[in-house]
C-alpha cells in the first residue's frame, strides 16, 4: 500500500474504527439477556417510538416541501429567489442549541408565533409538536438540495414530447418528471431522517424530555450517562448505531436505483447523478455547471412562478425558518448595548469563545489532510495492490459516510468508553497523566469525527472527473506523485477542498451532542460556545444564550456567505 492508503486507515482506524469497536465490544460484554431488558425497557421503547414517528413525519413533510421549492427555485425567477436559495442553507450551519433556542423564543408562550397558537390551543414548546419542529429546521436542506440538481439535468425533451402528445401539464409531471425525480426525492427523505433521528441540541431545549411523553432516544442516552448508567447508554447506543447503519444502507440502496442505465439518453442527468453524495446533494456548484447543457429548460425560467405556489413556499420557510432566525437578533439587541457588552466580557463567554474556535482550527487540518489522502486513495484504486480494486474503496466510502448518519450523542458514549475512567486505554492514560475525556483532546477528537466527511466528499467528485491522461503524461516526463498532486491535481480541486473546510468550519463551531459528552461542560474549562448558551439558558441568564447564540449565528452566517461567494468564483 502507498502512503495515502496507510495515512487513510490509520486515520480512520483512530478516529472511528476503534469508537466502534469499544462501543460493539461494551455492549457485547454484557449478557444477552441483560441487553435484552435495556434496549426492551418501557422508557426505551417509548423514546424510539417517538424518535422515529415524529422524524419520519418531519422528513416526509420536508421531502414534499423540499420538492415544491426546488420546482420553483429551478424553474422559475422571482424578487427574493437569491435570498430564499442562500436561506436554505442556514440549517446546515447554524449549531444545534442556536436552533432550539430560536425556536422556543419563536414559538414560545410569549414569542411571536407561540403568542398566537397557544390561545387557539396549540403549545409547540415542550412537546411532540416542539420536537417536529425542530426536526423540521434541521433536515430542511437535504429534500431540496437532493432533488434540485436532478430537475436542473433533466432533458427538456423529454418534456416537450409529452406536450407535443397533447399531455396536460399535470400528466406531465405525474407521468414523465416524478418517476425520474423520486429516487432523487426519496434519497433526500432518507437523509433528512438520518439528521433528525441523531438531533440532541435542538430538540432537547425544545421537549420536556419526560418519558412516555416526549422524550426521545438521543435525550434518554444523555440521562443515562448522567445517572452513570454506563450499561444502559452503551445498550442504547448500540440500538442507535444499529439504525444508523441500516439508514446507510437505504441512502446507498436509493442512490445506487437513482443512478441511470447505461446507454440512457440523458447524459446530464447521468453526470449529476455521479456526482451526487450525502453532501454533494447541498451544493449548488453541481447546479451551475450543467446549465450549459440544459439551455432550453433554464429558457423558461424567466417566466413568473404561480402566486399560490410563491407564496406556499414563502408562508412555509418563514414559519420554519426565517422568523426563527430573525428574532434571534432581534432578542439578542432588544435588551441595548449595555447587556451585550456585559455578556461579551465575561470570562466565561470569552473563553467559550477561544475554545470554539480551538477545536475548530485543530479539526479542520486533520480533517482536509484525510480527505485528500482519502480522496487520492479512491481515484487511485490500483495504488493499494489488492486484487479487487473496488472492494477497498466501497468499504472506504462507506466508512467515510458513517459519520453522517450516527448520533453525536452517541459518537460521545464511544469516545467515553474507549479513553474514559474505565475505558479499554484508561490505564495507559493514568499512568502517563494524560486526560482525554473531560480535556481537549476529546472535545477534538468528537468534532473531528463529527466533521470527518465533508472535506473528501466534496473533493472526491472533482477528483474522480479529472482526465486521468494528464498524470500519465506528467508521469511519462518523470514527474513524480508529489509533484503531480502539487502542479496538475491541486489546482483543479482547490476549490472544492475550500468548500469543504468552509463545512467542517461551520459545523465544528456549532457541534453539542458529541462535545458536550466528552467535555462535561466546565465553565470556564471545557464549555463551548453551544454549551455555554444551553447552561446560560437553563440558568435563567436569556439575555446571553441570546447573544451568545447571535454570535454562533453570525459565525455561521459567515459560513454560508463564504460558501455562496466560493460557489460564484468557481462558475
Amino acid at each position: 500500500m502507498t502512503w495515502p492508503w496507510r495515512i487513510t486507515w490509520l486515520y480512520l482506524s483512530i478516529v472511528l474504527l476503534l469508537p466502534l469497536a469499544a462501543l460493539v465490544a461494551q455492549a457485547l460484554s454484557l449478557p444477552l439477556a441483560e441487553i435484552w431488558r435495556i434496549a426492551t425497557d418501557p422508557i426505551a421503547l417509548s423514546a424510539y417510538g417517538v424518535t422515529l414517528t415524529v422524524a419520519l413525519a418531519a422528513a416526509l413533510t420536508n421531502g414534499i416541501a423540499g420538492m415544491a421549492i426546488a420546482w420553483l427555485l429551478v424553474r422559475y425567477r422571482f424578487p427574493g429567489r437569491a435570498l430564499l436559495d442562500a436561506a436554505l442553507d442556514l440549517p446546515l450551519a447554524l449549531p444545534a442549541a442556536v436552533t432550539g433556542l430560536t425556536l422556543v423564543t419563536v414559538y414560545g408562550d410569549r414569542g411571536w408565533l407561540g403568542a398566537i397558537l397557544l390561545p387557539l390551543g396549540i403549545q409547540v414548546p415542550y412537546s411532540r409538536l416542539g420536537i417536529y419542529m425542530a426536526m423540521l429546521f434541521s433536515s430542511l436542506p437535504f429534500g431540496v438540495r437532493a432533488v434540485q440538481p436532478v430537475l436542473t439535468g433533466l432533458d427538456a425533451s423529454l418534456e416537450e414530447a409529452a406536450a407535443g402528445l397533447g399531455a396536460a401539464p399535470g400528466r406531465r409531471f405525474r407521468e414523465v418528471l416524478l418517476p425520474l425525480l423520486l429516487p432523487a426525492s426519496l434519497t433526500g427523505v432518507a437523509l433528512g431522517f438520518a439528521r433528525a433521528v441523531g438531533e440532541y441540541g435542538a430538540v432537547v431545549l425544545m421537549a420536556s424530555n419526560l418519558p412516555f411523553k416526549d422524550l426521545i432516544a438521543a435525550v434518554l442516552i444523555v440521562q443515562r450517562l448522567e445517572q452513570y448508567d454506563i450499561a444502559g447508554a452503551t445498550v442504547l447506543g448500540l440500538v442507535m448505531l444499529l439504525l444508523a447503519l441500516l439508514l446507510l444502507w437505504v441512502i446507498n440502496l436509493l442512490q445506487v436505483f437513482g443512478k441511470p442505465r447505461r446507454g440512457g439518453s440523458n447524459g446530464s442527468q447521468a453526470l449529476l447523478l455521479r456526482k451526487s453524495s450525502p453532501l454533494r446533494c447541498n451544493s449548488r456548484s453541481n447546479i451551475r455547471s450543467n446549465s450549459s447543457t440544459n439551455s432550453r429548460t433554464n429558457s423558461r425560467t424567466n417566466s413568473r412562478p404561480p402566486r399560490l405556489l410563491l407564496g406556499s413556499v414563502w408562508l412555509y420557510l418563514s414559519w420554519i425558518l426565517l422568523i426563527p432566525a430573525a428574532n434571534l437578533f432581534f432578542q439578542a439587541l432588544r435588551g441595548g448595548l449595555g447587556p451585550l457588552g456585559e455578556t461579551l466580557g465575561q470570562r466565561e463567554f470569552l473563553h467559550a469563545v477561544r475554545l470554539t474556535l480551538t477545536i475548530a482550527a485543530i479539526a479542520i487540518p486533520l480533517n482536509s489532510t484525510f480527505g485528500l489522502c482519502a480522496a487520492w486513495a479512491i481515484t487511485h484504486p490500483k495504488a493499494a495492490r489488492l486484487s479487487q480494486a473496488k472492494s477497498p474503496s466501497s468499504l472506504l466510502l462507506s466508512l467515510i459516510d458513517l459519520p453522517l448518519s450516527i448520533s453525536p450523542v452517541v459518537v460521545g458514549v464511544m469516545l467515553v468508553l474507549l479513553y474514559g475512567r474505565d475505558g479499554w486505554f484508561s490505564p495507559w492514560l493514568e499512568a502517563s497523566q494524560i486526560r482525554i475525556v473531560f480535556a481537549l483532546p476529546g472535545m477534538v477528537l468528537a468534532t473531528v469525527f463529527v466533521t470527518l466527511p465533508f472535506v473528501v466528499r466534496e473533493v472526491l467528485p472533482i477528483w474522480q472527473a479529472i482526465d486521468p491522461n494528464q498524470e500519465e503524461a506528467a508521469r511519462s516526463l518523470g514527474l513524480g506523485d508529489r509533484a503531480i498532486f502539487r502542479r496538475i491535481t491541486l489546482p483543479q480541486i482547490r476549490g472544492s477542498v475550500m468548500y469543504g473546510i468552509i463545512l467542517t468550519y461551520g459545523r465544528a463551531i456549532g457541534e453539542f451532542g458529541a462535545v458536550m459528552v466528552v467535555s462535561g461542560s466546565i465553565i470556564g474549562k471545557t464549555q463551548t460556545l453551544s454549551l455555554y448558551i444551553e447552561d446560560a439558558y437553563q440558568s435563567y441568564a436569556t439575555q446571553s444564550a441570546y447573544v451568545a447564540a447571535m454570535l454562533l449565528a453570525a459565525l455561521a452566517l459567515v459560513v454560508v456567505l463564504l460558501r455562496r461567494w466560493l460557489e460564484r468564483h468557481q462558475t
